[in-house]
């Protein structure tokens, strides 16, 4: 997602391996990285943070959802962040089963980040997907495709907070819907 500055910190999001279950080698990302950096001004430009007592944080989080078994393995997908007046962080993405005890199909999902907290709250469906569909890359056959994220299809994702309170945040993601043949916009709100 975009990096937002707000109140002296600057704050992205972005998909993440978690590595000590899954090697780097492409495919699923299993989780979501959120990074807060404090940044102050100083003569001739800023100067940025990573002392986590003035409130630098790079936190990852994903694998499952209190719904999930605990085996699971579930990758994250389009993250976007959006921050409160508060400081509270909301992140909205994509789920998709890698591999479930019963099938994940592309779902929306977010999850709410208290700055008073040592980490988010656990996520909430914003939408459930209903089927799978399969995107076959070049060189593979549609018998071996394992994309069920398409970078042209799940091309979006979005949250921001809305001006009239400074405290609702409104996100967009996109699910699986079979009736639709493919995916379709799920738009939400949240006032953390």
């Amino acid at each position: 997602g975009l990096p937002i500055y707000r109140a002296g910190n600057i704050y992205f999001t972005c998909m993440a391996k978690i590595t000590e279950r899954v090697p780097d080698v492409g495919g699923p990302r299993m989780g979501v990285r959120i990074v807060r950096i404090p940044v102050k001004k100083i003569s001739g430009g800023i100067k940025a943070s990573t002392d986590k007592t003035a409130g630098f944080l790079d936190h990852t989080f994903g694998r499952n959802a209190p719904e999930d078994a605990p085996g699971d393995l579930v990758s994250y997908e389009t993250p976007a962040l959006a921050v409160n007046e508060n400081g509270v962080m909301v992140m909205v993405y994509g789920r998709i089963g890698v591999t479930t005890q019963t099938p994940l199909f592309p779902e929306a999902r977010y999850s709410v980040y208290y700055p008073i907290e040592a980490r988010q709250r656990r996520s909430r469906l914003l939408q459930k997907g209903d089927f799978l569909p399969t995107f076959v890359h070049e060189g593979e056959a549609k018998e071996t495709a394992r994309h069920y994220i398409d970078k042209d299809v799940i091309d979006y994702a979005s949250a921001v907070v809305d001006p009239r309170d400074d405290r609702t945040v409104w996100m967009i993601h996109k699910f699986a819907d079979k009736a639709a043949g493919g995916y379709k916009t799920s738009v939400g709100a949240v006032r953390p």
